[in-house]
């Protein structure tokens, strides 16, 4: 059997937002682990407070900023605060994400604005706003953002929720 490739991000530096859930934090540490400085983002700062303590009792380099993504200047401040603390950033991971599963028919407007908000327009922006330091900086970088199937395949009571990964796939294609 082939062994895999051990994959290396020292000196790198990630950004990741809604690093308190599941995918967002596994990622966090699968890149600390691989040798990154992380900067994790989410809503919830006593998450990202336990998380940076165990990622640093591991001997990782991290920093966090807990803000509302979707709130206006929200995106560049979370880039600011990144910029602050690690010197640059390497990798953007858009993470960041919700689902409300509602009947179509059911769908109020807030609840699919808050979704268009944080898995799509907050996405863009914060990929904006470190693109703009990627490029500015010279050295290139990498932005991920994380979709669905539900962005290729509908799924009952998934409305606004397959919408938004639909727009992401095609954002990402930009």
């Amino acid at each position: 059997m082939m062994k895999g490739k051990e994959i290396s991000l020292n000196g790198k530096v990630a950004l990741i937002t809604g690093a308190a859930g599941g995918l967002g934090g596994a990622i966090a540490w699968a890149y600390g682990a691989a040798g990154a400085k992380v900067f994790l983002h989410d809503l919830f700062e006593d998450k990202l407070k336990d998380i940076t303590t165990a990622m640093a009792k591991e001997g990782i380099e991290t920093g966090f900023r807990a803000l509302d993504i979707t709130a206006p200047g929200a995106p560049q401040k979370l880039v600011d605060a990144a910029l602050a603390a690690m010197g640059r950033i390497d990798i953007l991971v858009n993470s960041a994400g919700i689902n409300r599963p509602e009947k179509s028919e059911d769908v109020s407007e807030k609840n699919w604005d808050d979704v268009m908000n944080i898995n799509l327009r907050a996405m863009f922006f914060v990929s904006q706003a470190a693109g703009k330091h990627m490029i500015a900086r010279g050295g290139g970088g990498k932005i991920i953002n994380l979709s669905s199937q539900a962005g290729s395949v509908a799924l009952p009571l998934r409305a606004a929720y397959c919408s938004s990964k639909g727009a992401v796939n095609q954002l990402t294609r930009t």
